[in-house]
């Protein structure tokens, strides 16, 4: 029963580990599978518990508990109430039985030879109507991706000339229990970061392969997309005193599966578990691993299954990126170093979240910028092999303007996880800010690399080429953006700043009173529509949207830079200094910008702004260069 069967309304593709019903496909774990194909090879028979056993762990010791847990997926999938069965019916103290006629899978001639060879597939209206949608889904999907294939450089040449590509689907939760997601993230999240220590291994990042959470698509789509040569996709779960993660290698252009294996740890040994994976699928194709990758990836310190739940926890209130659930993963970073007060991770990732609160305006500078640097102190203190740690200590040392020590840390994050999207995407910035151009967007662009579907990382690389005054090239990043069906307040807010700097001020209005009404309690917004209507000569507008801004700094906390933005768009130079001068002081993480944004150019003359530049030790840019 090696080949392809139904069982009632379910097509069975056990080459494939795959049901489908309806156009609709669900993957099981192959030991999974062959448990059915054992079954259904005695249709209408009783299959003992030592005879299934036998058959399927025929070379691994394993206990009765692993096939119920088949049994019960195999129901879950077919929709089967084991109290009253129609496919699997379970007979007490003996074994299995399949109820339904098992009836083989008969292939037309030309369907071998066609893009569906290996798919079950019936010609009917129905089925034509669900590819027809599957056509223009994937036009939309592919014209988007193509949109950032062609900017992108990225796709051959280069780097991946000698490296290996390969994305990490987030791993199905099993377990039945919606609460246990943040687990199934979480050892997503581990898996990736253990594979992108591996240097010759391009490994797409959370970011991008999030987006395919919970969404079914023929996988050769979604390696196109992410622009990949093999695709990892598995299941999770956690029973008792046991974690169970199946992982199955797939070759991204073919759909052909590759390599599977089932990895089943106490949950006490859950990072080393990661690792083993990681070097099982980088064994399997055939990726060298040097003798740096093997410290990477076996520099690990033990942890408590308490302490390491919390964290997972906290890392799963963080990605939701809300103000109340980056207090929240802090409130479970602070529970988890309760328990063990030397876990660097979880002092990487408090530092990670309130850098992230000072960013978006919801802690003052004077208030997150001494609980980051203390907390990725102590990140680099407890485990010097941790990236992530280097990473924040990076972003601290730079809102101390210690731009040599900044670039250390991050240099030496790379050099600890060269895949990490983050620390490429950060560096950046830094460079940027340095005035170092194409090194800026040397970074961005191996950010894009590893985050092909982060739209935000495509808008800082415009804003790079923005900073430098090539305003076509930004234009061509926004537009790609834009076309792809993406657009995010940071493309719509780029694109009026540019219109700015060419003096295009009624575009610039339109693209800030947009800005402003989507994002009505952000400073920026007012800030620049402030700016923009004072260029354009509607004064009294202008003092309007700056009214709206002064009103938000009644109730909520508004960065002095962007206040000076105001004040420098309607042409009152002391005011933007003495509040550029306030940010200098608390050293607010807005503040470099102004080393290189056109908006600032009216400043450059001004021995005062000169002196802020060097007062944060970064290049002053020529005032010929202002573009406004």
């Amino acid at each position: 029963m090696a080949g392809g069967f139904r069982i009632a309304e379910w097509t069975v593709e056990p080459q494939l580990n795959s049901l489908e019903r309806n156009g609709h496909t669900i993957r099981v774990e192959p030991k999974v599978m062959q448990v059915l194909v054992c079954l259904a090879g005695h249709q209408g028979e009783l299959v003992s518990k030592e005879q299934l056993m036998r058959t399927i762990w025929a070379d691994t010791f394993v206990t009765e508990e692993v096939l119920t847990r088949s049994i019960s997926e195999l129901r879950k999938s077919f929709n089967d109430d084991p109290k009253n069965p129609r496919f699997i019916e379970t007979i007490p103290k003996s074994g299995y039985l399949l109820i339904p006629e098992v009836q083989p899978l008969v292939r037309p001639p030309m369907m071998e030879s066609s893009h569906l060879k290996g798919r079950s597939a019936r010609w009917s209206l129905g089925a034509a109507l669900v590819l027809l949608a599957a056509i223009a889904a994937f036009v939309i999907i592919g014209q988007r991706n193509q949109w950032f294939e062609s900017f992108g450089h990225h796709r051959r040449g280069g780097r991946e000339a000698s490296q290996r590509s390969i994305a990490v689907l987030p791993l199905e939760n099993l377990s039945g229990d919606p609460s246990q997601e943040y687990f199934a993230d979480g050892m997503t999240d581990e898996l990736i970061t253990n594979l992108a220590k591996i240097e010759s291994l391009r490994v797409i990042s959370r970011t991008s392969v999030m987006q395919y959470k919970q969404i079914h698509k023929p996988l050769p789509d979604i390696a196109r997309a992410l622009n990949v040569e093999l695709i990892v996709e598995g299941t999770v779960s956690r029973s008792g005193d046991q974690v169970r993660i199946n992982a199955q290698l797939i070759d991204g252009k073919t759909d052909a599966h590759l390599w599977a294996q089932d990895f089943e740890r106490d949950p006490r040994n859950v990072l080393k578990l990661e690792s083993e994976i990681a070097q099982a699928i980088a064994s399997e194709i055939r990726v060298q691993l040097t003798r740096e990758d093997g410290t990477r990836l076996n520099t690990y310190r033990p942890v408590g299954m308490e302490v390491q739940d919390i964290y997972l926890r906290g890392r799963f209130q963080w990605n939701k990126r809300t103000r109340q659930s980056l207090y929240e993963s802090i409130r479970l970073y602070q529970q988890a170093l309760a328990a063990d007060p030397h876990y660097a991770p979880a002092y990487a990732a408090m530092a990670d979240s309130y850098i992230l609160l000072e960013n978006e305006g919801e802690l003052s500078p004077t208030e997150g910028n001494p609980r980051s640097r203390d907390a990725a102190v102590k990140a680099v203190e407890e485990d010097p092999g941790l990236a992530e740690a280097h990473m924040v200590l990076a972003d601290s040392l730079e809102r101390n303007w210690d731009w040599a020590g900044a670039e250390r840390e991050y240099r030496r994050a790379i050099e600890l996880n060269p895949g990490l999207a983050r620390v490429h995407h950060w560096y950046a910035i830094l460079l940027s800010n340095m005035n170092r151009p194409d090194e800026a967007i040397r970074e961005i662009q191996r950010a894009v690399e590893l985050d092909p579907l982060s739209e935000r990382l495509y808008i800082v690389k415009a804003d790079i080429y923005y900073s430098e005054r090539q305003y076509e090239q930004a234009m061509q990043v926004i537009r790609l953006v834009e076309g792809a069906g993406a657009e995010t307040k940071w493309d719509g807010g780029l694109a009026g700043k540019v219109a700015l700097a060419q003096k295009r001020f009624p575009e610039a209005i339109t693209k800030f009173q947009a800005l402003a009404k989507s994002e009505p309690e952000e400073p920026e917004s007012w800030a620049l529509l402030t700016y923009a209507y004072a260029q354009g000569g509607e004064r009294e507008n202008a003092q309007q949207a700056f009214a709206k801004l002064n009103r938000l700094s009644q109730h909520r906390y508004v960065a002095p830079v962007w206040i000076a933005v105001a004040w420098t768009g309607l042409g009152d130079r002391d005011k933007a200094i003495s509040l550029l001068t306030e940010a200098c002081r608390i050293k607010s993480s807005i503040l470099p910008v102004i080393q290189s944004d056109p908006l600032f150019d009216p400043l450059r003359s001004d021995p005062r702004f000169a002196e802020l530049l060097h007062e944060i030790a970064l290049p002053a840019r020529p005032a010929k260069t202002a573009g406004l």
